[in-house]
């Protein structure tokens, strides 16, 4: 069959005739669902509370207001969601099955869903069938159908056999012609379809646990404080007005909405750096890799490999050993200068497999006779050959000489065989003939040196774990500023030693050659069981378990299988190693950010509370945090605490500390501290200027407007500071840019502006005009908690430069 395959105009016909390769959409991620969603959550059910309560008082025009409030947060809080979704949309694109097509007769790369019914495919080893097809030419195929039949036992399919959509392909390659796509196959019929994992993050146990905590505490404020009102008071509305207030203020309900948005933000981002993110968990752990285990080819090199000794019989049998239209780099340095021999067909071959480390096709010439081609593991392509003891010695002499140049070094041989060749399943019984070392050349990734050094300054180690010869490894590992450790210890020697010569092993090694899959995850529970928090990459079937039991597992997205993919929790999507230094870069930073939003959301909070609370202890005094003021805070914190530190940029000396143990907390002892020195100096500067204007013997209204602008304003201030633990607020606005920050604060202060400049919006809020004198109380009372939060910062930074001296 001549392997044109579809024109783009069928293509289009066909998907309009039978539809598109897709199952129905998550019905829960829809706009209504998103919308019952915000509605249900505990501060828009205080903030219809204090409205209804409002009206029930017969202030219409407050009532009014928290109605408005309500529609601002359901704007403001659906607008995050679906920010966050159209990234995840944009991420699942990404990160979506693959399918090999022949289109216009080139060979392509397109997601599982744009395949057609016609379409003719390529299906390779570790390939997930895209739709259901029929087998074409001569194929024979493995295919594991346990998604459909549960049966565990993989069956093989020949030429006019069904592969099914859903199912895997666990050894050979085919082409196949697609029958049936999305609800029309059989996956699609019985409706298996491929379900979100929601089980919850130990980051999202933590914050779920923290807002119970809050919850019940602010419930029980509530209760507190509208009875203590009505007692002193004698007014049980108001004083569930203000009981209302102080829960509203107490609970901490951004800290979901936070995490959500960083998780899914953050994926979106990790993407455009490469890394495409599987599950929420991987971003918690990425930056906490202490170890990175790390394949040689297409990771650390470029994956190109070319012919340096292109001997014209050594190309030839090295392409008759070669299956066209390979994605394999060998296959593809040989194919690339190899001319095809029209007069030759192909009739059998011998997979490349775990024990069998060379492959081999046979060729039927026209005049009907029967040669064999044969290229892999030298050492293998030796173990066929009739040699000489001298001849074998000079051969292996060259071999070693040209691996430690850092060549990838290929033996190639050819035999004569007979039709018997045809229906035995070895070939240990042909006697092939040596025709030379065939050398390929696959450079270093430019900056991987200093990738690797920068992780090293990090705390993270770099293993380089690879399927190639000792020498190719040791002579790449010291090109990229690996050191040997004693040299590469081999595949084979590996499976001699005790678990403790093993263990002790990992702590020192780092060059590990002639790697098979399943040794992959020997090493990873060796440096496990040290307490080694470990990223392993992988591509292939075999690679799965130890993707799953690594901390972190890392599947190729080029030349990856997509079981490796289905394993993974990241997808390197250029294969690059680059790109997992980002990644390592990106997940400190989210987690970074992360804690600078706790962090901030904790110190506002302690102000709006004790001021909801501190006015009750006196009658004369008036209530100065009402719902809707506490509304209007809350508008400005969410925006500020998700938004804004979730577009932190990473700061200078992120890749310069330690990863952070795995046990540590999100809100630890130290971030509680900060926040609460934070909190207080402003809750305190509140009270002061709460006193002052009672003192003074202003109207409530204006004893209002004093303490809620003082509290406001303190709260954007906050919010700039905290940007950096370390870093000067000058610094962070001249030299780190976070411009959404900056529109943030802006439109803070527009809202002040217009909320005191505006009269029916002042007497929504129930405020007064501010003065000259008002003003400048404001700004005195809301800027020593910035101004001690940047001396402890200056002091840190004193500090840290007095122990680098």
């Amino acid at each position: 069959m001549q392997r044109q395959g579809l024109t783009e105009a069928e293509v289009e016909q066909h998907r309009a005739r039978f539809g598109s390769n897709s199952l129905p959409a998550d019905p829960t991620r829809t706009l209504a669902r998103q919308l019952l969603g915000v509605i249900g959550e505990p501060m828009m059910a205080l903030l219809l509370l204090a409205a209804l309560i409002s009206a029930l008082l017969g202030d219409a025009l407050e009532a009014g207001a928290l109605m408005v409030s309500v529609g601002l947060v359901i704007g403001i809080s659906l607008f995050q969601v679906r920010r966050t979704d159209k990234a995840l949309a944009a991420l699942q694109l990404l990160s979506a099955p693959r399918a090999s097509a022949y289109r216009n007769g080139h060979l392509v790369i397109i997601p599982s869903d744009e395949v057609v019914v016609g379409d003719l495919l390529l299906l390779k080893e570790g390939d997930r069938v895209p739709a259901d097809c029929l087998l074409v030419e001569n194929s024979i195929l493995l295919i594991d159908e346990s998604i459909l039949t549960g049966e565990s036992q993989a069956v093989e399919k020949t030429n006019g056999e069904a592969a099914l959509a859903g199912t895997l392909v666990v050894r050979g390659h085919a082409n196949a012609q697609v029958t049936s796509v999305g609800t029309a196959s059989q996956l699609g019929q019985i409706g298996s379809l491929i379900k979100v994992d929601d089980k919850r993050t130990l980051l999202q146990a933590e914050v779920d646990r923290i807002v119970r905590v809050v919850a019940a505490i602010a419930l029980l404020t509530a209760l507190v404080v509208s009875t203590i009102y009505a007692l002193t008071r004698g007014d049980w509305l108001v004083g569930a007005l203000a009981g209302v207030a102080a829960a509203m203020a107490l609970l901490p309900e951004e800290l979901p909405i936070i995490l959500t948005i960083f998780l899914g933000l953050g994926a979106w981002r990790m993407a455009r750096s490469k890394v495409i993110v599987r599950n929420n968990p991987a971003i918690e752990m990425l930056g906490q890799i202490t170890v990175l285990c790390v394949d040689k080819t297409g990771t650390i090199t470029m994956n190109e490999l070319t012919l340096t000794n292109p001997d014209p019989e050594l190309v030839y049998y090295g392409g008759l050993a070669s299956i066209p239209g390979s994605f394999d780099p060998v296959d593809k340095a040989f194919l690339r200068v190899f001319h095809p021999d029209s007069s030759l067909t192909l009739v059998r071959e011998f997979p490349l497999t775990e024990e069998n480390l060379a492959f081999c096709q046979i060729w039927r010439r026209a005049s009907g006779e029967l040669i064999a081609a044969l290229k892999g593991a030298p050492e293998k392509v030796l173990g066929v050959c009739q040699l000489s003891p001298e001849g074998e010695l000079n051969i292996r002499q060259e071999l070693d000489r040209r691996a430690r140049e850092g060549l990838r070094v290929l033996g190639v041989a050819k035999a004569n065989v007979s039709e018997s060749a045809l229906t035995t399943d070895s070939l240990e019984n042909v006697q092939f003939d040596f025709i030379g070392l065939a050398l390929m050349k696959d450079p270093v990734r430019e900056g991987v040196s200093e990738a690797i050094k920068e992780l090293a300054n990090a705390g993270v180690r770099t293993i380089l774990i690879t399927g190639d010869y000792p020498q190719t490894a040791e002579s790449i590992a010291k090109e990229v500023g690996l050191l040997p450790g004693g040299g590469a210890v081999n595949g084979d020697d590996l499976e001699k030693l005790s678990a403790e010569q093993l263990a002790a092993l990992v702590l020192k090694q780092n060059i590990f050659s002639r790697i098979k899959p399943q040794q992959k995850l020997k090493l990873v529970q060796a440096l496990q069981n040290h307490g080694e928090i470990v990223a392993m990459t992988g591509d292939g079937v075999n690679d799965a378990p130890a993707l799953r039991f690594a901390n972190v597992g890392l599947a190729m997205g080029k030349r990856g299988s997509e079981v490796a993919r289905e394993a993974a929790d990241l997808v390197i999507a250029d294969d690059s190693f680059l790109s997992i230094t980002e990644g390592v870069r990106a997940g400190r930073r989210i987690f970074a950010n992360l804690r600078k939003a706790a962090s901030y959301i904790i110190a506002i909070h302690i102000p709006i509370f004790g001021m909801a609370l501190i006015p009750i202890a006196s009658p004369a005094w008036p209530l100065v945090l009402l719902p809707i003021q506490i509304a209007m805070l809350e508008i400005v914190i969410d925006p500020s605490a998700s938004l804004a530190y979730e577009a932190e940029p990473a700061s200078r000396n992120q890749m310069l500390a330690k990863p952070r143990p795995q046990s540590e907390k999100l809100v630890k002892g130290q971030v509680l501290r900060l926040a609460g020195v934070q909190g207080l100096i402003l809750l305190l500067g509140a009270v002061i200027s709460f006193l002052i204007a009672v003192n003074s013997e202003y109207s409530d209204e204006r004893v209002r407007s004093v303490t809620f602008g003082t509290i406001l304003l303190g709260n954007l201030l906050l919010m700039l500071s905290n940007r950096s633990s370390t870093a000067s607020v000058l610094e962070l606005l001249s030299g780190r840019k976070n411009k959404l920050a900056l529109r943030i604060f802006a439109a803070g202060i527009a809202a002040m502006f217009l909320i005191y400049l505006l009269s029916p919006v002042r007497d929504a809020f129930g405020l007064a005009a501010l003065g000259v004198t008002d003003i400048l109380l404001i700004s005195l009372c809301s800027f020593p908690a910035v101004v001690w939060f940047e001396l402890h910062k200056l002091r840190v930074r004193t500090k840290a430069l007095f122990v680098r001296a």
